[in-house]
């Protein structure tokens, strides 16, 4: 009984000690607790991260460019076309078919790392702009906003290949110009 009694006050007259070292002890285990927990959770949204890249991914689709030399100036430029067939980009013109491809090159180069806007001009339509450094390529001027944003999205999507085809001429009316959704 005197034993249970000496424990009892040495624990009694060292509260002032033993309660700290709980206290501290307690704060390290809910420090090392939260530890865990943090790391859960990134590890969690890393792989949620890489699912929507593989998601993403899975949208991408294959286009293609079509080198032309559309008329008797012997001037080439290239189409964007879709997966479904719809150009989406056309060129300014180049002087020679590998200076043509060249820019196939930088155009493909500006889409990975160069900056999409959509602009709206004096009479209220709207195009898109893409803007690398000195590098800048505008889209089809459109009715509406929408038109633009899809257009972005549409070259963003298709714009990663290496199907190029080379056509000696196309007919204007038939590939040149820029079908849009403007119903």
């Amino acid at each position: 009984m005197r034993e249970n009694f000496l424990v009892w006050s040495f624990f009694i007259n060292n509260l002032g000690i033993i309660i700290p070292i709980v206290v501290v002890g307690c704060l390290l285990i809910a420090f090392i607790a939260f530890i865990f927990i943090n790391r859960a959770i990134k590890n969690k949204n890393s792989a949620k991260n890489k699912n929507q890249e593989i998601e993403d991914s899975k949208e991408k689709t294959v286009g293609k460019y079509i080198i032309s030399l559309p008329n008797e100036n012997d001037k080439y430029h290239f189409l964007l076309k879709a997966s479904n067939g719809q150009v989406i980009f056309k060129s300014r013109y180049y002087s020679s078919k590998a200076t043509c491809k060249e820019g196939i090159n930088s155009f493909m180069s500006a889409v990975r790392e160069g900056d999409f806007t959509v602009e709206q001009d004096k009479s209220g339509r709207f195009n898109f702009r893409l803007q690398k450094g000195s590098q800048i390529y505008e889209g089809e001027t459109v009715s509406r906003k929408d038109i633009a944003e899809k257009t972005i999205i549409s070259i963003k999507n298709n714009f990663e290949t290496d199907n190029i085809v080379d056509e000696k001429f196309i007919k204007k009316e038939e590939n040149t110009d820029i079908k849009n959704d403007e119903n």
